[in-house]
């Protein structure tokens, strides 16, 4: 299995925190990235301002989207539904 770009893995994350609040264990099992990888990240996008830490304790760590997390999830899934299209149109088109 060929290995995510960083980029991937946060978009992966992003689009995951949308739906919710979500613990690193349970974002992890949900993109299949590795839970150490989740939480760096997870540090990444708390300090680029798209997640905040909702719960941090030694066992447990909650993210959640800010607005500005938010909207680069709608970007982010606009541009999913504009490939599927796009991809949908050219297997018509052959």
């Amino acid at each position: 299995m060929p290995r995510r770009s960083f980029a991937a893995v946060r978009n992966d994350l992003i689009v995951c925190l949308a739906s919710g609040p979500k613990t690193l264990n349970l974002m992890s099992r949900l993109t299949g990235v590795v839970w150490p990888a989740v939480k760096r990240h997870g540090t990444w996008l708390c300090e680029q301002g798209l997640a905040r830490r909702v719960l941090s304790t030694r066992y447990v760590v909650i993210l959640e989207l800010t607005p500005q997390g938010k909207e680069e999830a709608i970007h982010m899934q606009n541009k999913l539904k504009l490939a599927a299209v796009l991809k949908c149109q050219k297997q018509t088109v052959s």
